[in-house]
């Protein structure tokens, strides 16, 4: 994806690195998700219309900006026996780690990919204009603080979850 800013040409960022905007945009319908354990595949699950929420916290001289995300899905495919707790605790670490990578490749090159920026601007306008002076300096003395994630599995299809708990190996 090329990304602009202020009519401004910032670079090229591969698909790779921009994992982290479906869980933020609005419109994200159903996205499918790639669980490894110890670099092995182990399942895949389908997660349906994430609802995010942002928390603003101005204290200090970085704001930091707290992001929310909820989301149900499915058990898509299951390599293994393993159970409900750590297929959410597996996908809601994938989720965080995808969201605060891609929010940290942007801010490398001063962009930001997740529009939380644009987010504070619509809901917070003078703490914008005060962090940012009034679009000149995009991010400035924003920082992304936690990334708590909330998944819920509706159903796991035809699949049966083991009743212990796995560890979580990465």
């Amino acid at each position: 994806m090329f990304a602009l800013q202020q009519s401004s040409y910032k670079g090229w960022f591969p698909q790779g690195d921009l994992e982290g905007i479906r869980w933020i945009q609005e419109g994200t319908n159903r996205t499918p998700l790639h669980l490894e354990q110890n670099g092995k595949h182990v399942a895949v699950v389908s997660l349906e219309r994430p609802e995010r929420s942002l928390t603003v916290d101005p204290s200090g001289n970085e704001t930091k900006l707290h992001i929310g995300i909820k989301v149900k899905g499915r058990v898509a495919e299951l390599a293994g026996d393993l159970s409900e707790a750590f297929l959410k605790e597996a996908t809601q670490r994938k989720i965080e780690d995808q969201v605060t990578s891609t929010f940290r490749k942007g801010l490398s090159r001063k962009v930001d990919l997740l529009g939380l920026e644009h987010a504070l601007y619509r809901d917070r306008f003078r703490l914008w204009a005060e962090k940012t002076g009034y679009g000149r300096r995009p991010l400035g003395g924003l920082s992304l603080g936690t990334v708590q994630v909330r998944v819920e599995f509706e159903n796991s299809g035809m699949y049966k979850f083991k009743k212990k708990r796995d560890r979580l190996d990465y």
